[in-house]
């Protein structure tokens, strides 16, 4: 049985192309060779609607499509950089659009996805935020708004470049309620671009996905096999 793909943290914006080369090139090996590829958010950097057809936007949705027509079902999470991707973008490249977060069942494993914002001790502000930008008038307001206009707006809200984030704290109550609410045995997300295991004391695991931008992580992805063990992929495992 074909393994399943867990990636997070891509951060493609125009003029990085190193971000590219890395991503794409899993894209065209790798990640056809597992039965599903989770994307658990900030594949881009900055999505300002399902309407963007710059170069970079076609691309990723080309290649993610050339996935989906290899057999992978393709699932896409929410990250704070691209909470407005929609159902059209999800079609266009042959995804399914699961929000905030989802459950898996894996031969008897429960694993809880998500993109790892909610995770942060301070995360009640930008997620009020992200709950405004969601609300159908200010998707349609957006919508409305010249590409131009969209940039400026992204770049005051989320800055400049895909940098290295500071080390962040991690609510491990919110671990502890999610996993429980979910009754999932394993947390998979991504966010805080500092990956690792952490093992809890009741056998329950948290795997933290790396970023793939050259100043923040090495890339890769998380794999897992039938058996329902867990292994670190590409750039990260080296």
């Amino acid at each position: 049985m074909k393994p399943l793909h867990f990636v997070a943290d891509v951060h493609l914006e125009d003029g990085r192309p190193e971000t590219w080369k890395n991503f794409f090139a899993y894209l065209a090996g790798p990640a056809r060779a597992c039965e599903r590829l989770y994307l658990l958010g900030d594949v881009f950097h900055a999505w300002l609607g399902d309407d963007d057809r710059r170069p970079l936007a076609q691309q990723s949705c080309e290649a993610l499509k050339a996935v989906a027509d290899a057999g992978v079902k393709i699932g896409l999470l929410w990250g704070n950089h691209d909470f407005m991707l929609g159902k059209a973008f999800a079609r266009r490249c042959g995804a399914e659009l699961l929000g905030e977060q989802t459950v898996l069942e894996h031969h008897g494993l429960r694993v809880l996805l998500l993109h790892g914002d909610v995770l942060c001790a301070d995360a009640d502000s930008y997620l009020r935020t992200r709950r405004r930008m969601l609300h159908p008038l200010s998707k349609l307001c957006m919508g409305n708004m010249p590409f131009a206009w969209r940039r400026r707006f992204a770049r005051r809200l989320l800055g400049d470049g895909a940098e290295a984030k500071p080390a962040a704290a991690i609510d491990e109550e919110q671990v502890r309620m999610r996993l429980a609410a979910a009754r999932a045995q394993v947390l998979v997300h991504g966010h805080f671009h500092q990956p690792g295991v952490t093992e809890y004391p009741d056998g329950s695991q948290r795997w933290l996905l790396p970023a793939w931008e050259p100043a923040a992580g090495p890339g890769g992805w998380l794999e897992l096999d039938a058996a329902g063990g867990f292994r670190r992929q590409g750039g990260w495992a080296a």
